[in-house]
This record gives structure tokens, sequence and C-alpha cells, in this order.
């Protein structure tokens, strides 16, 4: 388990929150959670209801949609990448699941302690959306 400082260090160099200031990283970091995950265990489900996103701290993710034979690869994600954040952002089902295909540990941060710190420090949601928009930017110059 990462210590308060650790963990607030460590949230540092995770893009989203590598420009917020002290008090607001201190702020999520008291809030956050450390989990561990063991290779092949599923961290959530497509169409699940989700209020939690996480970062990877060791380890590495894969994120899919379908399932068996029908299964598509999204993405393979591995330190300090960041998921599950259009939970804490909007009220929908998870749009694609996630599997550890690593053991791996999750920094979690659940949707009340994320929107608390976002109406406290409001540079967090400006750095959120940036990472949204490039991601969607990719999505779009995957598709062209």
């Amino acid at each position: 388990m990462l210590s308060l400082m650790e963990t607030i260090i460590f949230l540092k160099g995770i893009p989203i929150f590598q420009r917020v200031d002290g008090e607001g990283l201190r702020h999520l970091a008291e809030r956050a959670e450390e989990k561990v995950i063991e290779a092949g265990s599923i961290v959530f489900r497509e169409n699940e209801i989700g209020d939690v996103m996480y970062i990877i701290k060791k380890g590495k993710v894969e994120v899919f949609k379908g399932a068996g034979d029908k299964k598509n690869t999204i993405a393979i994600l591995g330190e300090k990448a960041f998921f599950g954040e259009m939970a804490i952002l909007e009220d929908a089902p998870r749009s694609a699941g996630v599997i550890a295909i690593e053991d791996s540990i999750l920094i979690s941060v659940d949707k009340d302690s994320f929107r608390q710190s976002v109406y406290e420090y409001p540079d967090i949601a400006f750095e959120v959306l940036k990472c949204l928009s490039s991601r969607l930017r990719y999505a779009d110059e995957m598709l062209h």
C-alpha cells in the first residue's frame, strides 16, 4: 500500500493530473484506494453500471468490446494509464470491458470523490477534458 505522500507523487506522474496543484492532488489521494487484481480477472464488464475510474500503478489490462468469438481488443494499457473515466463523468453503462492481462495494482477513484475534488479544484476537470478530447481525436483518426 502506498502512503499518502507516495500516492500524491504517483498521481502527479499521471497525464491527467500533472498540472493539478498539490492540494488538489492531496484531496484525490486521500480518497483513492489501491486494489490488487490477478491476471485473468475481470475489472469490469461492458454495459455494467460503474462509478469508479482506475489508474494502473503496476501491470497491464486489456480494454475490449464484446465477448467470446466476437471479443475485440480496443487497447492494451500499462503503467500510469487510466480507464473507466466515463463512469465518473456520466450515469451510463460501461462502454467496454476490462480484464487484467498481468497481475496488476490499480488505484481507484470513485465518482463522488472525483466530483467533490473537481468542485473544489476545477483544474482537474480541464485536464480530464483534454485527455478525453485526445482520445476522441485518436478514435476519429482510426476510423478514417
